[in-house]
């Protein structure tokens, strides 16, 4: 299973960023793997509106089944 995880840094080291649309970074991770298979820094987090929409699609097109973060904002 693919997971999307919303972190503060490109590693598996790093922190959760508790920000699901404006983190720093979203990385996709294999969970039989435990290896970083997609995703990157987060474009999106510096838009006007719609970020999270966007970070989830984006997660999405990367075969995210399930999602690691802190907080889900209401849009």
């Amino acid at each position: 299973m693919k997971i999307a995880v919303s972190a503060s840094d490109n590693s598996l080291d790093a922190a959760v960023d508790p920000r699901f649309g404006r983190c720093a970074y979203l990385l996709i991770i294999d969970s039989q793997t435990s290896e970083i298979v997609g995703g990157g820094r987060n474009e999106f987090a510096a838009a006007g509106g719609g970020a999270g929409t966007q970070t989830a699609q984006g997660a999405i097109r990367e075969g995210a089944e399930a999602v690691l973060t802190g907080n889900i904002g209401q849009n």
